[in-house]
């Protein structure tokens, strides 16, 4: 046994995670994803007060709609880290960027056809939103391209755990997108400036991120040969739990703002945006656990640890959050909304509570891809499917009511998915380039 690996062990269990990888890199993401939340949080108080009431509902219900039909693309990032973890894992830095080549080629292609998509169904889906002006929809058809491109992209460095690399790219793309998107509103240009501004954070934020993953290679010459049996199976499960995740993060949002009145629906989104900070500030830890969750079944370590770091992480930071919204939930909307939204202070501190849930079950589903772990997803999407069905149904013109349907399902979504969490792994095989170290009793 070596010097240092004697040293660990007589470290406490407090002191081994704050010496262990997933801290110090959790630490980093955090970091990065605060930055990206002010970013964001600027953002959106600049345009709830700049483009009011009825244009900001506008606003939410379209990125919204964006993050719910830009879901294929966070399916294939998931497909994505996994693949490129277990590359790295190997050292097989060739084939790494081979896949990074691969997928920015066919994401552009299927990000153009999806803009000239929404720019001919602009009318359309601008008189279901009930917005006005049809070009903001034109204007989300570059958003929706650029969110199938750019998310994929830096999945090759998520799945490598280039997570200060990957730190920047965000944070490159939040910054820019609340500077273009102020300077166009301020310049006359409105809701579609302010969906302008959000398109060309993304673009700088891609451009970073290709020569990214350009570096890790000289070449993208080496064979990409995958077994396709398994990736139809990781890709199946991630796509529909992705879907239901996504449909249980914002469907509601196009819901009420279909339903209720704009005001209302205005109202909302304000209640949405403070709660979805504490989504949004734990989302840090999604991203540590998935490639490092796959490195470890992949080389034969214990894997659960991570679960149990990761969960602590975020019920503890969770927690402080919600107890600074029931203090004082009327300051909170009026800090990150504005005074014109006090009306929905009563209905933060429930509606965040759901996102804590959401937020757990986030991270229990992503531990289980990780580990080529499905079995959970059938009851994720009865789920998902029941709470768009009991809001479409049962709504009662209350928004109270809506947040009451968010509780139950999140809760029930979390109970179900936590059933054999912690069943061990199968034993291991060695990594032969194409096939996981998962057994296959594991792979269903």
């Amino acid at each position: 046994m070596t010097a240092r690996a004697m040293t660990v062990r007589r470290l406490g269990p407090l002191q081994r995670a704050l010496r262990s990888d997933f801290f110090r890199h959790g630490l980093l993401i955090f970091a990065s994803t605060s930055l990206v939340n002010l970013f964001n949080y600027v953002f959106h108080f600049f345009m709830s007060r700049k483009l009011g009431v009825v244009d900001y509902g506008a606003l939410a219900s379209l990125f919204a709609g964006l993050i719910i039909v830009s879901v294929p693309s966070a399916i294939l990032m998931m497909v994505v880290v996994r693949y490129a973890a277990e590359f790295k894992a190997v050292g097989d830095t060739a084939r790494l960027r081979a896949l990074g080549e691969r997928v920015l080629w066919w994401t552009t292609l299927v990000g153009v056809a999806s803009m000239a998509l929404c720019v001919l169904l602009r009318v359309p889906i601008a008189h279901y939103l009930n917005i006005d002006d049809a070009r903001a929809i034109a204007a989300a058809g570059l958003v929706l391209a650029l969110s199938l491109v750019a998310p994929a992209a830096r999945g090759i460095v998520q799945g490598a755990q280039d997570f200060r690399r990957l730190a920047v790219a965000t944070a490159i793309e939040a910054s820019a997108k609340l500077l273009l998107g102020m300077a166009l509103v301020i310049a006359g240009f409105g809701l579609v400036g302010a969906v302008l501004g959000f398109a060309g954070g993304s673009l700088l934020s891609l451009a970073y991120t290709v020569r990214v993953v350009r570096s890790y290679a000289p070449s993208a010459n080496s064979p990409l040969r995958l077994d396709l049996r398994r990736l139809f199976i990781t890709s199946r499960g991630v796509a529909l739990c992705t879907f239901a995740l996504t449909s249980m993060s914002f469907a509601d949002l196009l819901l009420v703002k279909h339903f209720f009145s704009p005001h209302v629906a205005g109202l909302y989104g304000a209640i949405s945006l403070v709660g979805k900070v504490l989504l949004f500030v734990v989302a840090f830890v999604p991203t540590v656990v998935l490639p490092k969750a796959t490195a470890r079944a992949t080389s034969g370590q214990p894997v659960l640890p991570i679960l149990l770091q990761a969960f602590g992480a975020t019920i503890g930071i969770s927690a402080i959050g919600l107890a600074v919204i029931g203090f004082a939930p009327h300051l909170v909307i009026r800090i990150m909304a504005g005074a014109a939204y006090a009306d929905a202070a009563p209905y933060v501190l429930p509606y965040a509570f759901a996102m804590t849930l959401l937020a757990a079950l986030s991270l229990v589903t992503t531990y289980q891809i990780g580990l080529s772990r499905f079995g959970f997803v059938p009851w994720l999407v009865v789920v998902a499917a029941a709470e768009i069905l009991a809001i479409q149904f049962f709504n009662g013109g209350a928004v109270q009511q809506v947040i009451s349907i968010l509780l139950i399902g999140h809760g029930a979504a979390l109970a179900g998915c936590l059933i054999g969490v912690a069943r061990p792994l199968g034993v291991a095989r060695p990594f032969p380039h194409t096939t996981s170290a998962l057994s296959a009793q594991d792979v269903a």
